[in-house]
């Protein structure tokens, strides 16, 4: 694997955009941009800027205090790394079909995906060089990644029917992969996600079915799960495309082609929603702030939100473009500071080239409705 800048070329200064939207302005992008702001907030200005990326298609995106991290999916072979700002754009190579992210606790380490090759790679994230790669044996298709403090959990599966779970703990000194590790099985690979302060859960959202679920695991001594609950039938709605759990793991947050809403759960109360934000068609990613004090979400060609956890009504943002978010495209910065969203329309058929969208800190809970 190979770490290198991008020409010239790919990033002029005609590739960055910055637009500066403010309440003061015309009515109408008050109106569109700051829907459900406070009146204090509206008198902020809100930053876009947007950066055109090296590929088309793009899987997912990660952000740590000093990088941005965007994976090119299983036709690529690159990760974009960018700075928090969108600037000095760098490629990390010769990783095939680079899927899922996830970030080390601390930030050092980018966990990659590589359903393409059946392994899981290691990144550290100061060199950006590979540090370690891991066959996944009889977990075929590794595409779903969670910490919990020394393990990194994996969700896998090629065929129907064929979805489970494995793990790799990381705080052996020869880590080794263990597979088949759920009790319950499913259609495709478990969306995997897991608290940030909370080690002792881990959520398996099931994509693809029409009604899906979110199963609830506790992580028992030696890394074994047991279920503890099953969303209802019906709660969750059809086609789930994203799942956020809240650091703390008592709330957890799903994003369904429907109903058109980001949906709430309390993890203990499985039975029925808690809270329901209204996006429109058709919620395909949600993303908690590092602190739980904010939420992002987006929609399908509907737009980007961001709302407290217990927010009447979202606020849409701006969102530059035609293109729409991709499923799970959305990230925070640690601090809360900077909000990610990645656009791209590789179903075109001469689709363009994918946008990292960022977003100042004036979206931050304080002045969220």
């Amino acid at each position: 694997m190979t770490t290198r800048a991008l020409r010239p070329s790919t990033i002029s200064s005609g590739l960055v955009r910055r637009r500066w939207l403010t309440a003061t302005g015309a009515a109408t992008v008050a109106s569109v941009v700051m829907l459900g702001l406070a009146p204090t907030a509206a008198q902020a200005a809100v930053t876009e800027t947007t950066v055109e990326l090296p590929f088309t298609s793009v899987s997912d995106v990660v952000a740590s205090s000093s990088k941005v991290f965007v994976s090119g999916g299983r036709t690529s072979s690159t990760i974009v790394v960018t700075s928090p700002s969108g600037a000095n754009q760098r490629l990390i190579d010769n990783l095939p079909g680079p899927t899922d992210l996830e970030l080390s606790p601390d930030g050092g380490v980018l966990y990659v995906a590589l359903p393409n090759a059946n392994e899981i790679a290691a990144i550290n994230t100061a060199t950006l060089q590979e540090t370690a790669r891991w066959e996944t044996g009889l977990g075929e298709c590794p595409s779903s990644l969670a910490v919990a403090e020394q393990t990194l959990w994996f969700g896998y599966g090629c065929d129907q029917w064929g979805g489970n779970i494995g793990r790799i703990d990381l705080g052996a000194q020869s880590p080794a992969v263990a597979t088949g590790l759920s009790p319950v099985g499913f259609y495709a690979h478990p969306l995997l996600s897991a608290g940030r302060d909370d080690s002792a859960r881990l959520f398996a959202a099931q994509p693809v079915l029409s009604p899906s679920s979110v199963t609830v695991f506790s992580i028992a001594a030696g890394g074994t799960l047991e279920r503890i609950g099953q969303t209802e039938h019906t709660a969750v709605g059809s086609n789930l495309r994203d799942i956020a759990i809240a650091p703390d793991a008592d709330t957890f947050y799903t994003a369904s082609g429907a109903p058109y809403e980001i949906v709430q759960f309390k993890s203990d109360q499985l039975s029925v929603a808690r809270r329901r934000f209204v996006t429109g068609p058709y919620p395909n990613a949600v993303e908690v702030s590092h602190d739980g004090t904010q939420v992002a979400a987006a929609a399908d060609g509907n737009g980007l939100y961001v709302f407290r956890p217990t927010s009447a009504q979202p606020t849409k943002l701006s969102l530059t473009g035609s293109q729409s978010v991709i499923d799970r495209g959305i990230a925070w910065a640690p601090s809360g500071a900077r909000l990610y969203a990645v656009t791209a329309r590789s179903w075109a058929s001469e689709p363009p080239p994918a946008v990292l969208h960022i977003y100042t800190a004036s979206i931050t809970a304080s002045r969220i409705a």
